[in-house]
């Protein structure tokens, strides 16, 4: 039986054996390590301040550059042109107002 291969696996500079002592605490995906401290971090085996440091900033750029991936909702959105006021002229009505195109 194949084992899956870990979602931390994306992150760069991290290995199995990185991964493995992460598993251990309860850490599986980026996400599990996005409310993380460092000092948190730094209470497993193999991990010092910088090393700590450097993996929290990989998983915040993974998980940017996740989000960054996702394709962008356009919510559709009905617009009605309007001339500005001082361009309203007394007994126009607002049909033929909207179908008066202002040239400058």
């Amino acid at each position: 039986m194949k084992s899956t291969p870990s979602k931390l696996s994306r992150l760069p500079k991290i290995g199995s054996a990185t991964i493995q002592r992460l598993q251990q605490h309860g850490y599986f995906t980026p996400e599990d390590l996005q409310q993380v401290t460092i000092k948190q971090l730094t209470q497993i085996s193999g991990f010092g301040k910088k090393r700590a440091t450097q993996l929290l900033e990989a998983v915040a750029n993974s998980l940017h550059t996740a989000d960054s991936d996702k394709p962008i909702k356009k919510q559709h959105t009905e617009h009605t042109m309007q001339p500005p006021p001082h361009y309203r002229l007394p007994g126009l009505t607002s049909n033929l107002m909207n179908s008066i195109s202002i040239v400058s």
